[in-house]
């Protein structure tokens, strides 16, 4: 099933602990409609809450809501998850409307979780044997040492042919 662009916008930025525990929440029932907590213990959430950083910027969103307006917090909510915020407002209505079942926004999520999956195996089969062409079949190096780290790799961890902070454009990565 193609993922709705207005899901993409909205919850495609989100952290993939935050979409795992958003996706559990929709199987198990435990989100709310019409606020962005529940007003008792703020630990159901709205969907679009549960990409917020911490609980203070969902209290944050409560308070703009009520101080001024749905669309304010949803430009704050917009801010942090790195969206545009008509989609955010865009979603939270069709969410407190109604307009959206648990069930097919779950099932949304779990196709954008499902190209994640794919995009992470697509990844590691091209990290795999860059890792394997940096030592030759006869050599063998300490693990963690420059030498053990492929290029690439070195990219992410700012160690460069044994010094922290070099740059990557020094390093010439194996060609297939």
């Amino acid at each position: 099933m193609p993922i709705e662009p207005l899901v993409r916008d909205v919850f495609g930025g989100f952290q993939s602990l935050n979409l795992a525990v958003l996706m559990r929440d929709l199987r198990q029932g435990d989100t709310v409609r019409g606020a962005w907590s529940s007003l008792d213990d703020n630990r159901s959430l709205c969907p679009v809450s549960h990409g917020m950083a911490d609980g203070d910027l969902v209290g944050q969103l409560r308070w703009a809501t009520q101080a001024v307006d749905i669309e304010r917090a949803c430009v704050l909510a917009a801010r942090h998850l790195g969206t545009q915020p008509i989609s955010v407002f865009r979603f939270v209505q069709l969410w407190d409307s109604f307009g959206a079942a648990s069930r097919w926004l779950l099932a949304q999520l779990e196709e954008l979780w499902a190209e994640r999956l794919t995009d992470a195996d697509t990844v590691q089969e091209i990290l795999e044997p860059l890792a394997g062409a940096c030592n030759g079949p006869d050599e063998e190096e300490a693990p963690g040492t420059a030498a053990a780290s492929p290029p690439l790799l070195r990219l992410y961890t700012g160690e460069e042919s044994g010094r922290n902070g070099g740059s990557v454009w020094e390093s010439n990565p194996p060609r297939a």
